[in-house]
């Protein structure tokens, strides 16, 4: 990866596999994202790109966004995993220009996932949301009054049952994973034996 003194000019970086130099960004005062990324433009017209289209969810990883010279602490972007190393290294040899680099806060950072956003082929970066049954009924007499769901993020890759609740509220339950997920992966979960103990609704060993 080339990079000049950014007086003036940007950020000149070759695409893996092609032979045209891209501007980038001027370093010393740009933001570097994933849509920047994308809009990288060979100085030839080429049509060679950093960041491929992707299919599912699994093709993107999450990266660091934000003003090049930063805090750059929290990862809350996306780019396809073939193209992260590029990214890393276009962000790394821009910050290696930086007068200074900003203090990051005590703040922990907020929680994303990487996630293919299936409207437009491309990678983002999206809030994990995160579903229980905090607050759901439980109660039962029998065991056909409970009905096995699943808990964790809602585009987990495989959403098994790990837990369980009364069977009238599964199904409202359900639309909270509303969400358009974007998986490859071929997940067998075996199903849980749901029971009813001390008027309770779990899951069997």
């Amino acid at each position: 990866t080339e990079v000049d003194s950014c007086d003036g000019d940007p950020t000149c970086v070759t695409a893996p596999g092609c032979d045209t130099s891209y501007d980038v960004l001027c370093v010393r005062t740009a933001t570097l994202n994933s849509t920047i990324f994308d809009e990288c433009e060979a100085e030839d017209g080429g049509a060679c790109y950093f960041n491929p289209d992707c299919s599912f969810d699994e093709d993107c990883v999450l990266v660091p966004a934000g003003s090049v010279c930063g805090c750059l602490d929290c990862e809350t972007d996306s780019v396809h995993r073939d193209a992260e190393t590029e990214y890393r290294s276009v962000l790394a040899d821009g910050r290696d220009l930086c007068d200074s680099l900003a203090e990051c806060g005590e703040a922990p950072c907020q929680l994303f996932v990487p996630h293919c956003d299936l409207a437009t082929n491309r990678c983002v970066g999206r809030e994990a949301k995160y579903v229980t049954i905090t607050g759901l009924p439980t109660d039962c007499e029998v065991p056909e009054d409970c009905a096995a769901v699943f808990t964790g993020e809602v585009c987990d890759a495989c959403q098994c049952p790990n837990a369980a609740v009364r069977a009238d509220v599964a199904e409202d339950y359900a639309t909270a994973f509303d969400v358009d997920c974007a998986h490859n992966l071929d997940c067998s979960c075996a199903m849980p034996d749901v029971q009813c103990t001390d008027g309770q609704c779990v899951l069997g060993g």
